[in-house]
């Protein structure tokens, strides 16, 4: 299960990590490659050869970050875009900076409408709520395809491999709805501690009922006849 972070980090922690992705956001290009959307693996995905070209991945929504951002700028009509992580699998881990750095950013457009993200969340729910090109809201369980420019640039702080990330994120649509879901594990937590409670005001009502009948005992003793 994934829960809620219980602390506020540091900013200075994820300095380096807000350099990587404001970095990963790049400026119009105008001659961008033409043509449909390619269907690459996750493990793939990140290739020179794909740069600036329309991509479809599959994986997890990071939807309960230690570290949301959602600033002005980028590709988003709105001119907001909010960075969410593209994990390749339900559990892969996400406590630290370098685990963060495998998994793939997307610059989601920042709104309530189709294909955008709302980073107020609500209630019991993820603290980011993604709404899929049908309007349903993606569960953290949910395995999603996600279209959008794939970016693959050398790392800005140096090193080998590249940088990656999905930016202007076009679709994102629910590949495989989760069952049971996330939104249906906490629904029978809450049944579940429902239920204990109403167990222990069962039981309290019944402890009344017999301290009652004993206190009524008692003052029967006392007022019969010696």
């Amino acid at each position: 299960m994934y829960f809620r972070p219980s602390h506020t980090p540091s900013p200075m922690r994820y300095g380096p990590l807000l350099l990587v992705l404001l970095a990963a956001c790049p400026a119009p290009e105008d001659d961008l490659p033409p043509g449909p959307p390619v269907e690459v693996a996750y493990a793939a995905a990140c290739d020179s050869t794909l740069h600036a070209r329309l991509v479809t991945v599959e994986g997890y929504l990071h939807l309960f970050p230690s570290l949301l951002s959602c600033y002005p700028g980028g590709n988003a009509p709105s001119g907001r875009a909010c960075q969410i992580k593209l994990l390749p699998r339900l559990g892969a881990p996400t406590d630290s900076l370098d685990d963060l750095r495998r998994y793939y950013t997307l610059f989601i457009e920042e709104g309530r409408a189709p294909n955008q993200a709302d980073p107020t969340g609500f209630g019991f729910g993820a603290p980011v709520t993604v709404l899929a090109a049908d309007s349903a809201e993606v569960d953290p369980y949910d395995r999603v395809r996600v279209t959008g420019r794939m970016y693959a640039r050398p790392p800005i702080t140096g090193g080998e491999g590249l940088d990656c990330s999905i930016n202007a994120v076009e679709s994102v649509e629910i590949a495989e709805a989760a069952s049971p879901s996330w939104a249906d594990e906490q629904r029978a937590a809450y049944a579940a501690l429902r239920a204990r409670g109403d167990s222990l005001h069962a039981a309290t009502d019944s402890l009344q009922a017999a301290t009652d009948s004993l206190h009524a005992a008692t003052d029967s003793l006392r007022a019969a006849p010696r």
